[in-house]
């Protein structure tokens, strides 16, 4: 079953693909120690889910193993990655088109330091600047959890580069957004650190497991 292209992408984006079909990214198990992230099975409607677990980033870390630029490379990489293979095996699991992402960032115990670190101001701004003019048809839902007081600062200085159609999709929660987790995704298919029941051997951030 063949996942159609958003319209969205246009002629530029076209060129952008061509360069990510030759990206390399030899740092990317050092970067996940340092930024655990993966998709990890689906929600009730089929689409992948992508969990961001900020709640245990070492950012020192992150920047001593790669530079922002590849960082934006590797998240673009990623979103192509959902379209070329990760989509149409959700639509061929499902029987039916799947065309988006469910995606989940958890921001427990995040410092002030990290919001207001040069690197993630420049980074995040850029990503949702690249997301919001390329991949905005993509996501489903984003669900934000564990939410802390200095968040706001960072949320108010991304809102601008956020298409309306997409701050809709967006859910914030200060505490751990439980019910709207499992709303969202069956409780077996929810990682147990999120409050669901699935344990996977390994950890469910590393398991990689889904269609």
């Amino acid at each position: 079953m063949e996942v159609s292209r958003p319209s969205t992408l246009n002629q530029d984006c076209m060129s952008l693909q061509l360069l990510i079909k030759t990206f390399t990214y030899p740092e990317l198990h050092r970067v996940l120690e340092a930024w655990p992230q993966n998709w990890h099975k689906t929600d009730k409607l089929g689409r992948p889910v992508n969990i961001q677990l900020l709640s245990r980033l070492k950012l020192s870390d992150v920047f001593q193993a790669t530079t922002e630029d590849r960082l934006l490379m590797r998240a673009m990489w990623v979103w192509e990655e959902l379209h070329e293979c990760r989509l149409p095996a959700c639509s061929t699991a499902a029987g039916s088109y799947i065309g988006q992402a469910t995606v989940i960032f958890d921001l427990h115990n995040v410092s002030v330091s990290t919001f207001t670190n040069v690197h993630v101001r420049r980074i995040l701004s850029k990503m949702a600047n690249l997301f919001s003019r390329y991949y905005p048809d993509y996501l489903g839902r984003l669900i934000i959890i564990n939410v802390p007081v200095a968040f706001w600062v960072v949320w108010e200085m991304l809102r601008p580069f956020i298409n309306d159609r997409t701050q809709k999709k967006i859910r914030i929660h200060r505490g751990n957004g439980l019910e709207d987790l499992l709303n969202t995704i069956h409780a077996e298919d929810l990682p147990s650190f999120l409050g669901g029941r699935c344990r996977c051997p390994g950890g469910c951030e590393h398991a990689l497991t889904g269609p």
